[in-house]
């Protein structure tokens, strides 16, 4: 099995710690490391303007430091290898490439609850039409 057989997406919210959760067993009963990805959405004006977002604070007290601090404490994780990589893009591409990357077996996503217009895709609908490995969505 690949290092990093099991990609997860992870933004903090309900959705994605049921996802890091069934990631981190599915990891564990497969012997393969865990990769969470972290992707900031990066606003077009804003990134033209060269203006950085919260979420890729640089520092001893914000972003990755944080980020990771937290996830150490997770008890889902206790004992088994895992990795942080931090993106800011377009959250479902930037899981993509970092499966692509890392050439994980599977994606996996906590549901996310999109607008129901049709204009606008959740992330997993866009993963599930797109993506070249299997996603697997977390209700």
């Amino acid at each position: 099995m690949d290092k990093y057989g099991v990609l997860v997406g992870y933004s903090g919210s309900a959705p994605s710690r049921r996802a890091l959760s069934y990631a981190a067993g599915l990891a564990r009963r497969s012997g393969a490391a865990l990769i969470i990805v972290h992707v900031a959405r990066q606003n077009p004006v804003a990134s033209l303007l060269g203006y950085e977002p919260p979420g890729i604070a640089k520092g001893p007290h914000g972003g990755a430091h944080t980020l990771v601090r937290q996830l150490a404490c997770d008890e889902h994780l206790s004992g088994l290898a895992w990795t942080l990589v931090r993106r800011s893009g377009v959250i479902a591409e930037e899981l993509e490439k970092v499966g692509r990357r890392y050439k994980a077996n599977a994606i996996i996503v906590g549901r996310t609850r999109g607008t129901r217009s049709g204009l606008i895709r959740s992330i997993s609908d866009t993963l599930a039409r797109r993506a070249q490995r299997p996603v697997i969505v977390v209700p």
